[in-house]
């Protein structure tokens, strides 16, 4: 027997597999692959710093909870960002 809370519980999930489905398309096609784990660079996401993100990132992160995969994050601050490389452009 569900409870009040179990209900607006269930109806949270809904919302938020509802809302990275339809702002990430291709981020639910991606979860979709056979595999355990997601692997993310921590660059990937606010890059900039912008706070819509961190939310983002979080929703997402539930979201890959109720897949039943794992989400696991690589990378240092600004790693990508800052690699320089060596060739001269002319």
């Amino acid at each position: 027997m569900n409870t009040t809370l179990d209900k607006i519980i269930e109806e949270r999930k809904e919302d938020l597999k509802e809302e990275i489905e339809r702002k990430l398309p291709k981020f639910k096609r991606m979860i979709k692959i056979n595999a355990d784990n997601i692997i993310f660079h921590q660059d990937a996401w606010a890059g900039d710093y912008q706070f819509e993100e961190y939310i983002l990132l979080g929703k997402v992160i539930k979201y890959i909870g109720l897949t039943g995969k794992t989400i696991t994050i690589i990378g240092k601050n600004e790693e990508t960002l800052s690699k320089k490389t060596d060739k001269k452009i002319e």
